[in-house]
């Protein structure tokens, strides 16, 4: 059985800006394999209907007879619900596929992958700026709270690809990413994606601040302030980060541990103990 309920997603979208509700029962929600085996990428999809949010949830989480079908569903007016914590069936056939967490192997990705489920016919409807910016702005929040890259988001018809090829097409539909019916350029919509990261913390207005330096249970590396906080990466940008630093141009950067070790390399960051308390202090949340 999986071990992993990811209880914290309402959080992490509401965190991101994003209106967020959630349906009954999502904390128990699951596949019969139970939580995740894994969390190695977000796969977005779209619901092929032209129902109302009440009736796309119903059959998603309590009618179809391959519920639940998905983890998240995001409305035509970017609103957000939250329908299930443990792993979901909506993959089906695929794969398999490299991520920054791992390989997602052949016919497995409901127990790897975070999938949303998004409302659109797929024959070419438009799609709502408003949805279309949720959308990139929930994809960046879970990569950042799940330690994910930009990379390994990915359309369901690409999870397809190679093995089945044509199997699905989602997501597709007139928007920033297509044309007419025609499925999504995903490297545009991973593009936006990363364009949506979060500004560096800014510069102090003190000489004794200080930005601290932790990993959180997912081996994700985070900088913050306790006010503002980023997960780091990449290797330019902490670079830059730890350039400013030594130019005086930005605060010194330290371990969150304590000791006050000035940190130039992120793989530096290890051996530290998992401590909520400290992660809160500086903006991190999981759940």
């Amino acid at each position: 059985m999986g071990a992993y309920w990811l209880l914290s997603l309402p959080d992490v979208l509401g965190a991101a800006g994003l209106q967020v509700d959630t349906y009954d029962g999502w904390e128990v929600r699951a596949r019969s394999t139970g939580g995740y085996d894994d969390v190695r990428a977000v796969q977005v999809h779209h619901t092929a209907s032209d129902s109302s949010p009440a009736s796309d949830m119903a059959y998603m989480w309590t009618g179809s007879p391959d519920r639940p079908v998905g983890a998240i569903y995001l409305a035509r007016d970017g609103r957000l619900t939250v329908g299930a914590a443990g792993a979901t069936n909506t993959s089906g056939k695929g794969g398999p596929r490299n991520t920054s967490r791992g390989q997602i192997p052949l016919d497995a990705g409901n127990k790897y992958v975070i999938s949303i489920e998004a409302a659109s016919r797929g024959d070419g409807e438009l799609w709502p700026d408003a949805q279309l910016d949720a959308y990139v702005t929930a994809v960046a929040a879970l990569n950042a709270a799940y330690g994910l890259d930009v990379g390994d988001c990915h359309a369901h018809w690409e999870w397809c690809e190679p093995n089945y090829p044509g199997r699905k097409i989602d997501p597709a539909g007139t928007s920033r990413y297509a044309d007419g019916a025609n499925s999504w350029d995903m490297d545009q919509f991973r593009q936006d994606i990363a364009g949506h990261s979060g500004p560096l913390p800014p510069d102090p207005e003190e000489d004794d601040m200080k930005l601290f330096c932790c990993t959180d249970s997912y081996g994700t590396v985070w900088v913050g302030d306790g006010i503002t906080r980023r997960s780091i990466g990449d290797y330019g940008t902490w670079e830059l980060m730890v350039l400013q630093s030594s130019l005086g141009s930005g605060p010194p950067i330290h371990l969150a541990a304590g000791n006050g070790d000035k940190v130039t390399d992120p793989g530096q960051v290890t051996g530290y103990v998992y401590d909520p308390p400290l992660l809160d202090s500086i903006g991190v949340h999981h759940g």
